[in-house]
């Protein structure tokens, strides 16, 4: 699989599980059994926990619907570029998102993170090691 393709198949598969955070958020009791396994106990999310998996969702899909535009129009782009911004945007979340986890005692969704950082950094890195050669019109 090419980089481009990957790291577009990677940015649906975030959509994706955004999706699936916004609409478990909007219903109580939903995602209790998918956070307890990050907690590795049972939870019993309240309206405000709710709200914040809901918004990092929301997030979720922005950011991917973001990248997956830019890997759509990459001929409009530098591959490059696109690599370089995919892979501080996805560096930066891991690091921040892994210190808040485990602060807040839910050290394993790390480990979920994980399966993000790798479909999304290692096209990106490939990106960036294109070669180009543009030709301007």
């Amino acid at each position: 699989m090419n980089a481009q393709r990957g790291l577009f198949l990677a940015a649906v598969f975030t959509e994706v599980t955004g999706v699936v955070l916004v609409i478990g958020s909007l219903i109580p009791d939903a995602l209790d059994p998918l956070v307890s396994l990050v907690f590795a106990e049972p939870v019993v999310m309240d309206a405000p926990a709710r709200l914040g998996l809901g918004i990092a969702g929301a997030l979720m899909v922005g950011w991917a619907a973001t990248i997956a535009l830019l890997v759509r129009s990459i001929d409009d782009l530098s591959p490059r570029l696109l690599g370089t911004a995919t892979a501080v945007g996805v560096m930066s979340w891991f690091l921040l998102d892994g210190m808040v986890s485990v602060a807040n005692g839910a050290a394993l969704n790390v480990a979920g993170n994980t399966v993000f950082l790798v479909i999304l950094l290692v096209p990106a890195l490939k990106l960036r090691s294109v070669n180009e050669v543009r030709q301007h019109a």
